[in-house]
């Protein structure tokens, strides 16, 4: 996809591996939520299975690679949106590994976009003009 401007939008590979830039309250609260649908749909799968069954193997590792990934994703989205708010994305690391995410999550989903460029770069809306 390409803006009015001629730049190439960024795309999902960006958005939940990439971590410069900016994303706004919006991609960031439903990108952490298809995460979440995610881990439930291997969780779901995961009690359906029976207890001796290959199926039970399967969505474990499964969910352990999932969630190994959505670690480094959620890394992402929160550097980005702390980028959005002009703040350094280093903090993203003291959210993570700490375990504040939740709390995290709630702050970034309410705090708006700083509506200027700043030096992560220009506001995540594409112009329309």
């Amino acid at each position: 996809m390409v803006n009015n401007s001629g730049a190439q939008a960024p795309g999902l590979a960006w958005l939940f591996f990439g971590t410069s830039g900016r994303i706004a309250r919006r991609s960031f609260s439903l990108a952490t939520f298809f995460l979440l649908l995610l881990h439930v749909f291997v969780i779901i799968q995961l009690i359906k299975a029976d207890d001796n069954s290959a199926s039970l193997v399967w969505w474990t590792l499964v969910l352990f690679v999932i969630a190994a990934v959505s670690l480094w994703c959620i890394f992402a989205l929160i550097v980005k949106r702390l980028h959005d708010i002009g703040v350094t994305g280093f903090l993203s690391l003291a959210i993570v590994f700490t375990g504040m995410y939740f709390i995290a999550f709630i702050v970034l989903s309410l705090w708006p976009s700083q509506s200027a460029t700043n030096k992560y770069g220009p506001p995540p809306f594409w112009p329309e003009a």
